[in-house]
């Protein structure tokens, strides 16, 4: 019982997580390996009051951007890849830092 609970565990981690936290309002992650498609996820933090914004790129394209209210928690939203795949580039801006950026898959 114990292995099939720990096999089960490891099939629902991601493959390939990237994060970066900074002291600044604004951070950027580049995971190394190159996204083949599948679910994504943004993970993402700033602090202050007012607009923030997170964007996804995958080889200069867009995949997902969102604004959102800097004073939230910190969060986690799937990204749509639109079938598109490559190297990713996660960036979050805020008005007052820490920050925080991750991707996984």
């Amino acid at each position: 019982m114990t292995a099939s609970v720990a096999a089960a565990a490891l099939v629902m981690m991601p493959l390939v997580a990237s994060a970066e936290t900074c002291n600044g309002n604004t951070c950027r992650t580049s995971p190394d390996r190159r996204y083949e498609g599948g679910t994504l996820y943004v993970d993402f933090d700033v602090h202050g009051s007012g607009n923030a914004e997170y964007v996804v790129t995958s080889d200069g394209s867009v995949l997902c951007r969102a604004n959102f209210d800097a004073q939230a928690p910190a969060q986690s939203r799937l990204c749509t890849s639109g079938g598109r795949h490559g190297y990713l580039e996660g960036f979050v801006s805020g008005p007052q830092g820490p920050s925080m950026i991750g991707l996984r898959w």
